[in-house]
């Protein structure tokens, strides 16, 4: 056996051949590398395997909330960098020494640049550099003279002089280099001669992908999700895709109208202020402001690096049917308007697309009674169809109560969105793992008794609720069995995200501000989309013996020349699965911890993940998750 400890971004799939096997029997073979302590015969017929999985069940989830795509995905690295209010007031992220005034006539970002006048100066602290490292900077300048840029630590300093020469905010670039680690590095904007106006500054690792984070990429790329759902979520009811397109540094911040309120929702602008400092507190400036840095254009940049469909959802909250239209030709319309204010002249192509999040709550912006949303979906629907009649849309549903019901009976869309978040129990880690799978399977049940024609299930938000932490191993078990669920029920469910991607709620990879990790629920993700395959084969055993949470879920390939099992152990014991087509294993991988509770962070790694090859026996080890691929 060739045993290989990879580290993630080794991580390939591997393919094998063989002749088809229409029946199984229990081996009785000896044991042969590895002792165990439990043997398991598993019974199956290739007869029986006969429905298709979509691979978009291997979905996630990004949204504008907490870290999730700011600090997350996205590689800029100073705070506020648009001014969204005035130096040194409000929500600013910046301090000034000497004299700094806001400027409201002349800016690249509205509403607000800012004067810098002679030996005066801004800053703001907490930026982390790393070791040995290149970044690419840039400011928006206006006047004659000389602006110093310096990047000041413990361990070094960084000047940069930019000459500034122009009757017009001009950007102006600079590089710098760091030579050691700090992250408590504080940046200081001076002028030296006059006053100069300065607006839109950036930083941003060289390296940077079109401004988005490689490392976070490169676990992205690991990841191996074939579907991305974005921009929300709660967030999108708020949102106008408008403000996210077009240069960059011209698109203007905005507070985040779900997660900081309305402004007409506050007595008067100090109760607001209040509101919205608390909201910076706990979600951090970058999930209560906007700055509009990410948008449609970084999306799909980003999907087409990872390989994944998009799927844009549309604020049919505070937004109308118009604009759902326009969003739908920015994407896919040859020409007219909006083709014309695309970034590429070639259109995106966009498939799905979903009319709005969670209407049926009433936390959400725009929310009204099931009544009068179906005439809101369907204007959406037939706008958005007279633009492109080739999307797919995916509608608002909720099962658990009559919603789904009035909006199978009254719209038309190709999906229904069900969201469901599963119960956290930290004193039962079998009924945490069991949970989601739990909800999955009453939200099918309820589906079918809806008879719906041709109207599949996308499951575009599911997780544990009230998360606190980064993913567990158990957490990931939960997430494999609620996929277990799908691809078990794969006539009917066709898309499910994993809600979220990156930080946030239990987010598959975790980053800080000089790494990312992958996490519980991103090794399953990842284990399941990258060896299971098309086909659900029903396998059959008796697990009774087994203290712990034991599944074993089946897919085959199209010509059944090729097996591939998933199984979930978080029993203490090895497990021999045993059947006499076992002979032919190509591959065993899996990830597994000390403990339940495990996961990763920067001076703890503690999930183990392990490719093999050659693997004569089809062991399963104690806390684990594993796929074992075998030729038939």
């Amino acid at each position: 056996m060739k045993n290989k400890l990879l580290p993630v971004f080794m991580i390939m799939m591997l393919s094998s051949c063989g002749t088809n096997v229409e029946s199984s029997t229990v081996s009785t073979d000896p044991i042969n590398e590895e002792t165990y302590d439990i043997a398991l015969p598993i019974f199956f017929d290739t007869k029986d395997a006969k429905q298709e999985i979509s691979k978009n069940i291997y979905g996630t989830f990004i949204e504008h909330i907490e870290a999730c795509i700011y600090n997350g995905i996205w590689s800029e690295m100073i705070l506020d960098r648009k001014f969204y209010d005035p130096v040194g007031k409000d929500t600013s992220q910046w301090k000034k020494s000497g004299e700094v005034t806001n400027n409201t006539t002349d800016y690249v970002s509205a509403p607000n640049a800012t004067d810098i006048h002679a030996n005066a100066s801004i800053y703001q602290s907490g930026i982390a550099l790393d070791e040995n490292a290149d970044y690419e900077g840039y400011i928006y300048a206006k006047g004659q003279g000389t602006l110093k840029i310096s990047f000041a630590n413990a361990n070094e300093t960084i000047e940069e002089e930019i000459i500034v020469s122009s009757s017009n905010l001009t950007k102006y670039p600079f590089t710098i280099h760091s030579n050691t680690k700090n992250k408590k590095t504080k940046l200081t904007i001076e002028s030296l001669t006059s006053t100069i106006t300065v607006d839109s500054m950036s930083l941003m690792p060289s390296n940077n992908y079109y401004g988005m984070r490689r490392d976070t990429l490169d676990l992205l790329k690991n990841l191996n999700a074939p579907f991305y759902r974005w921009p929300g979520g709660n967030f999108v009811s708020g949102y106008d895709f408008e403000d996210g397109i077009g240069n960059r540094d011209e698109r203007v911040c905005k507070r985040n109208l779900h997660y900081c309120g309305l402004e007409s929702n506050f007595k008067d602008e100090d109760e607001r202020l209040a509101n919205d400092l608390m909201k910076i507190g706990s979600l951090g400036f970058y999930g209560a402001i906007e700055p509009n840095d990410y948008g449609i254009d970084e999306f799909i940049k980003m999907c087409e690096y990872l390989n994944a469909e998009p799927n844009i959802v549309v604020n049919s909250g505070l937004g109308s049917a118009q604009e759902a239209a326009n969003e739908v030709a920015y994407c896919n319309a040859t020409s007219g308007e909006y083709a014309s204010k695309r970034q590429q002249k070639e259109p995106y192509n966009v498939k799905y697309f979903s009319i709005g999040n969670e209407m049926n709550g009433s936390w959400q912006l725009g929310h009204v009674d099931i009544n009068e949303y179906v005439n809101r979906h369907n204007q959406f629907y037939n706008a958005m169809k007279a633009i492109d009649p080739n999307i797919e849309i995916i509608g608002v549903g909720d099962n658990w109560s009559d919603w789904s019901a009035k909006m199978l009976q009254s719209t038309q869309m190709d999906y229904i969105s069900e969201h469901f978040y599963g119960e956290r129990n930290e004193t039962d880690s079998n009924a945490h793992i069991l949970s989601l799978k739990k909800q999955a399977e009453e939200r099918i049940k309820r589906h079918r008794s809806l008879n719906p024609s041709n109207v599949f299930i996308s499951f575009d938000e599911y997780a544990y609720e009230n998360a606190e932490g980064p993913s567990r191993l158990k957490d990931g078990m939960g997430v494999a069995l609620a996929l277990n669920t799908y691809i078990k029920n794969a006539d009917v469910v066709k898309i499910a995200c994993y809600s979220s991607t990156i930080n946030a709620t239990q987010g598959s990879i975790t980053t800080d501000k000089y790494n990312a990790y992958m996490q519980g629920n991103g090794y399953a993700l990842m284990l399941y989309r990258n060896n299971l395959l098309n086909v659900y084969q029903p396998v059959t055993y008796q697990a009774s013996k087994i203290n712990g949470v034991f599944e074993v879920i089946g897919t085959i390939n199209s010509d059944k020349s090729k097996l591939t099992l998933a199984i979930v152990n978080s029993s203490n014991k090895t497990i021999k699965l045993t059947n006499d087509v076992f002979k032919s294993i190509v591959s065993r991988k899996y990830v597994t911890a000390d403990f339940l509770d495990d996961y990763d962070q920067a001076d703890s790694s503690k999930f183990r993940y392990i490719e093999e090859d050659d693997v004569s026996s089809a062991i399963v080890k104690p806390n684990s998750i594993t796929t074992i691929e075998i030729n038939l």
